[in-house]
């Protein structure tokens, strides 16, 4: 019975042999299969094409933000001075406000005495109420 096996597995190098010859001639591979593999390859290139597509249309479109950032930040520039404008004018017109209030007020009882020399006179000239108009023609 020891002689039987032994035998046996004499043989299975005999055998193996061709068998591991036909596998390493193919490739390792049958036809089947390397069709599977040749259409999982050409979807791989596929798939790796349009992911270099993508990464450039991300660039681009990073490109595009960081111009739109730019002008944003010019135009929040131009915002914060025209901000600090409007605040120096509210301020210089409170001045101006203030300015104005403080002119003397006139009094309606005061009597001005103007007077009259050589200037046209309508009516008597001593008379105890004169209306004066004053005009300056330039």
């Amino acid at each position: 019975m020891k002689r039987s096996i032994i035998s046996k597995i004499k043989r299975i190098p005999i055998v193996a042999m061709p068998l591991f010859m036909m596998y390493c001639m193919d490739g390792g591979v049958n036809s089947a299969e390397k069709t599977k593999l040749d259409s999982i390859q050409r979807d791989q290139q596929i798939v790796l094409t349009r992911l270099e597509n993508l990464d450039k249309k991300i660039v681009a479109r990073n490109k595009d933000i960081d111009e739109i950032k730019k002008s944003f930040n010019k135009l929040d520039k131009s915002i914060k001075g025209l901000e600090e404008s409007v605040k120096k004018i509210k301020t210089d017109g409170n001045l101006a406000d203030n300015k104005k209030n403080d002119k003397p007020k006139s009094d309606p009882n005061k009597v001005y005495d103007i007077p009259v020399g050589a200037s046209f006179v309508l009516g008597n000239p001593d008379a105890k109420v004169t209306i004066t108009e004053w005009m300056d023609f330039q």
